[in-house]
């Protein structure tokens, strides 16, 4: 098991703090990144009947900084055509 890593957390928080003046609820996805990033987390799985929001950008914003990967779950193909 991993260690926290309060480096990459501060890295990931301040990257998403950027991102949000763009997004609804920057609080949320601030500190979704920072838990990902600070716990190192290698496999970030979202599952959601909606297009992505801003958690999931947070998440997308964390894995670089642990050397992650982000997968995206919807129900349906119309669902992956209305995000584009």
């Amino acid at each position: 098991m991993a260690c926290w890593s309060a480096e990459n957390a501060t890295r990931a928080f301040l990257k998403t703090r950027k991102m949000g003046k763009r997004v609804k609820e920057p609080d949320v996805a601030e500190f979704v990144s920072a838990l990902a990033a600070g716990s190192n987390a290698l496999l970030m799985v979202v599952a959601s009947a909606i297009v992505a929001c801003s958690a999931t950008l947070a998440l997308a914003d964390a894995a670089p900084q642990t050397g992650g990967r982000v997968v995206y779950i919807l129900p349906g193909i119309e669902e992956l055509n209305s995000s584009k």
